[in-house]
């Protein structure tokens, strides 16, 4: 199974270099899906493999983010070059002559959003007690410029210069991270 991000091979010491993880990250879709997302194409004409790229469901240019999984899929040089930067992948998709629904749940399934954005309790709900309570968002996007370094030092900032967070990444525990604000 694809990891959500590259650095997990880094975190599980599989690649020590962070461009060797890049590879085996963007490989790892690949392979997981054998073929292009779009028009399910795997072979040429002549029956050689197709180069395939891969496409940001969500451009970059639309917020969409460079290296989650959930924003990539593996698509031919031709398909790729045909969506281009469209916002919304199935405005284009649908009107080409290889839209197949079975495709279209698979990148549904695939691109469902993980738990990645957060907003403070207040925020929600207009009041606060004095505590911080934290909601995600399952939007799976983000503003344009976003930075999850940004953010983490806005959330320490909003909650006094620091922010202790326990949790996992995918498939590994961990005991907590410690997010400072830096100013």
């Amino acid at each position: 199974m694809t990891p959500e991000h590259p650095e997990w091979y880094l975190i599980t010491l599989a690649d020590l270099q962070p461009r060797a993880a890049v590879r085996r990250f963007r490989q790892s879709i690949k392979d997981e899906w054998g073929c292009c997302a779009y028009c399910g194409r795997s072979h040429d004409q002549q029956g050689n493999p197709l180069e395939l790229t891969l496409d940001h469901v969500v451009p970059r240019r639309w917020g969409g983010d460079r290296w989650a999984r959930e924003n990539m899929v593996p698509a031919c040089k031709r398909c790729n070059h045909e969506k281009g930067s469209v916002r919304n992948y199935l405005d284009w998709w649908e009107r080409t002559d290889f839209y197949c629904p079975k495709r279209a749940k698979k990148i549904a399934a695939w691109i469902k959003p993980a738990t990645a954005d957060w907003t403070i309790g207040e925020a929600c709900h207009g009041e606060s007690d004095g505590r911080a309570t934290v909601h995600a968002s399952t939007s799976g996007t983000r503003g344009p410029g976003s930075d999850s370094r940004r953010a983490s030092r806005s959330l320490a900032g909003v909650l006094g210069g620091a922010v202790s967070v326990e949790g996992s990444v995918h498939g590994i525990q961990s005991p907590s991270w410690n997010l400072v604000s830096t100013g």
